[in-house]
Formats: structure tokens, C-alpha cells, sequence
């Protein structure tokens, strides 16, 4: 008996190829909604010589988010040219989740398009659109989708 539970024990850990294996948990994200990572942009990102010197930062970053059924220009108060903040948004909220402080965040939803706003100084703030919808997300069934959302008012381009 011994010399089967040691054989199991041997094979059990030569199955782990490296001891980062062992110490990394698996954390599943959702089966069914949106995941991506929330960054936010500051300082000069205007084109160098030579190239590739950019004065600029890219930190991930911990924000509240808020789902909103999709939303067009007709549905929230502000505009893009106010650098992309918005007051009101006039579409059913679905959903709030908060990125970690490495800027992760995965969020369960039902198939559908939604707008995603960030929390920001007191706003919704987002800075994408598709043309119909602002900053739009679809959610297919029983698949992920990946947003990722820049914060972008402290940064030039």
C-alpha cells in the first residue's frame, strides 16, 4: 500500500513540469460576457525620431464600470468632444463591476450589445464608438468577448 500511494505521489508531481505551475491558481472567468483589462494613458505619445521613444505611460488600473444596454449619441448627456465624459446615460443599466488593481475584470452577461462606461471624476466616460454605439461590446451566447478600455484624457497623441 505504501509503495502505491509513494508511486501516485511521484507521478502527481513529475506530471508538474515547473514549480511556477504549482503555485499559479487557475482562476475561470465567466462562461458567458466580457473580460479585458482597463489601462489608463498619460503624458505624450506624439510620433519621435528616433521611433519608439515615447515620453508616455500605459498603467492598468482599478475603475468601477458600468454595463449599459447599448447606448447611441441621442442617449446620454455630453458629448465626445468634451473629451469623452458624459453626465447621464439614458439606457438601462445591466450591470457594475470593478477591474483589479492590475486592471483585470471579467463580467457575466447575457447575449446582447452593450456600452461601457468608466467611472471617472464623477462621470461616465468613454472614448470608443463604432459609429452606432458608444463604446459597444457584443456578447454572444456561451462565448467570451474582450474589451479592453483605454483611459485616454490625460494623454496627447
Amino acid at each position: 500500500m505504501k509503495v502505491v500511494v509513494a508511486a501516485v505521489l511521484i507521478v502527481a508531481l513529475v506530471g508538474c513540469s515547473s514549480e511556477s505551475e504549482l503555485q499559479t491558481p487557475f482562476i475561470p472567468g465567466p462562461g458567458q460576457g466580457v473580460e479585458g483589462m482597463v489601462v489608463f494613458w498619460e503624458g505624450d505619445f506624439m510620433p519621435l525620431i528616433p521611433e519608439n521613444q515615447s515620453q508616455g505611460r500605459l498603467i492598468p488600473v482599478e475603475r468601477t464600470l458600468a454595463v449599459f444596454e447599448a447606448a447611441n449619441f441621442d442617449d446620454v448627456v455630453g458629448s465626445p468632444s468634451n473629451g469623452g465624459f458624459y453626465s447621464e446615460v439614458h439606457t438601462r443599466l445591466v450591470a457594475m463591476t470593478t477591474s483589479d488593481e492590475e486592471g483585470r475584470y471579467d463580467l457575466s452577461l447575457a447575449p446582447g450589445t452593450y456600452s461601457v462606461f468608466v467611472l471617472e471624476n464623477g462621470y461616465y466616460y468613454a472614448n470608443g464608438s463604432d459609429g452606432e454605439a458608444i463604446q459597444p461590446v457584443t456578447v454572444e451566447r456561451d462565448r467570451i468577448s474582450t474589451l479592453n478600455i483605454d483611459i485616454t484624457y490625460e494623454a496627447t497623441f
